[in-house]
């Protein structure tokens, strides 16, 4: 059976190249108590995998960590040797942790394997990507055959932010919820709006949107969120 979100990954072991050469690191360890991006390729230097799908992840691992991924992980159908080899002509050192799936045992336990007959390689795992948090799968992104679109490392990061996660960095930040009550900000937005504009104007563009301009102003705490909201509003305009 093909492995589903909300279900909790099968216990199984993956292989890794380390200093000291090849060691076993079991699912549990690496997925319970911990937010894991893992991706998965048909084979190790093949084409789309290194030009594409692994170099995608190595870019975006800060991105993806500043999102709140602990850790980030590759695996394939590949003995440790091979895929030891590939991370480190890839750069992937300390960006992405390169698991050997060596017999297939994951790619089988979760039901997404796929005959490389064709091609020669055998069976091997599928390409796809999954959000694994405290070893329960978030989100799973299995592509059809021949296709790279939503296993991707920037497809992941869309589905981070959509998860009500952070905006990617530089995008303007939401906007702090006005007062809710009407005669509140009828009777403040006009020292807001001078207040905001003022601070706007003489702040740097480094702390326009992160100074509130209440700090530099004497006006009642009642008009903080009117103050915030302005300033806002004025500074992504």
């Amino acid at each position: 059976m093909t492995i589903s979100k909300g279900d909790r990954v099968p216990t199984t072991t993956f292989t890794t190249m380390t200093e000291n050469g090849p060691e076993p690191v079991a699912s549990d360890t690496l997925f319970n108590g911990k937010t894991v991006a893992i991706f998965s390729v048909p084979g190790a230097f093949t084409p789309t995998c290194s030009a594409k799908h692994l170099p995608g992840f190595i870019e975006k691992a800060e991105a993806l960590k500043a999102k709140g991924v602990d850790e980030i992980a590759c695996t394939a159908v590949n003995d440790v040797f091979v895929m030891g080899a590939w991370g480190k002509s890839a750069g992937a050192d300390g960006k992405v942790t390169m698991l050997a799936d060596g017999n297939g045992d994951f790619a089988q336990a979760i039901g997404l394997t796929m005959d490389g007959s064709k091609f020669g390689l055998g069976t091997r795992g599928q390409r796809f990507s999954m959000i694994v948090k405290d070893g329960v799968v978030e989100e799973l992104n299995v592509e059809q055959p021949g296709d790279f679109k939503v296993s991707s490392a920037e497809h992941m990061l869309e589905q981070l932010c959509s998860d009500g996660s952070r905006a990617p960095s530089g995008a303007p930040p939401a906007a702090p919820a006005p007062p809710s009550d009407p005669r509140t900000v009828t009777r403040h937005m006009a020292v807001a709006r001078s207040t905001a504009r003022s601070a706007a104007v003489s702040a740097s563009p480094s702390t326009r949107r992160s100074t509130c301009p209440t700090r530099a102003a004497s006006i009642s705490p009642v008009a903080c969120n009117c103050v915030a909201w302005a300033a806002w509003s004025f500074t992504t305009t």
